[in-house]
């Protein structure tokens, strides 16, 4: 929009049809915007704010199937600080409202409100290596459940675009709170390209 405000957006549909019935058997819609701000004057600070709806109806066809059937909206808020050349601190806080069902032609809808919230620091070590740590605190209000646990990344810089990070997550959830399963613990690795 401008030097210091971008708008972003995305929009994935997915619908799939049983030839044999001529029905609808699953349907999958995610729409998400958001802001992105960095100021010209003040270039240590990063914020980004983002909405998403999501709904995501499991196929009819796969009987037994663990799905849940989900109508949700997420909003979060996400920023990182140059506390110097070194140092930065970031954080994130993400709730999410919505509907779920455990069953797709049958079960009733029940109410479901999560809430995520993220420390980081990250530590510049010598040129092209960072080091990061996360804290995570994870909500599941209906469920009265409480998790959280740290994340530990040593990133290598190639280039000015491109990062690659190995990492470990103590706890098993990701922070996207639109794909929360409960299996994302362990090492895993991650690619960051910026610009």
């Amino acid at each position: 929009m401008n030097k210091e405000w971008t708008f972003l957006g995305k929009c994935n549909f997915s619908l799939t049809r049983n030839q044999t019935h001529h029905t609808d058997d699953a349907h999958f819609f995610e729409i998400s915007t958001g802001f992105a701000y960095r100021p010209i004057k003040l270039d240590r600070l990063n914020v980004l704010f983002k909405y998403t709806f999501l709904e995501d109806l499991a196929p009819l066809s796969q009987d037994g199937s663990t799905d849940v059937d989900e109508r949700s909206h997420v909003v979060s808020l996400e920023g990182i600080y140059d506390l110097s050349r070194y140092f930065s601190l970031g954080g994130k806080a993400a709730y999410k409202v919505g509907q779920m069902r455990l069953g797709r032609t049958s079960g009733e809808w029940f109410s479901s409100e999560t809430m995520l919230f993220v420390g980081r620091v990250n530590y510049h070590v010598i040129k092209n290596w960072d080091a990061e740590l996360e804290y995570r605190f994870l909500r599941v209000v209906q469920a009265e459940d409480y998790k959280h646990g740290p994340l530990v990344c040593l990133y290598r810089h190639f280039g000015d675009h491109i990062k690659v990070g190995v990492g470990y997550n103590f706890t098993d959830f990701n922070d996207d709170l639109t794909n929360l399963n409960y299996e994302s613990g362990g090492w895993f690795v991650n690619f960051v390209a910026k610009w």
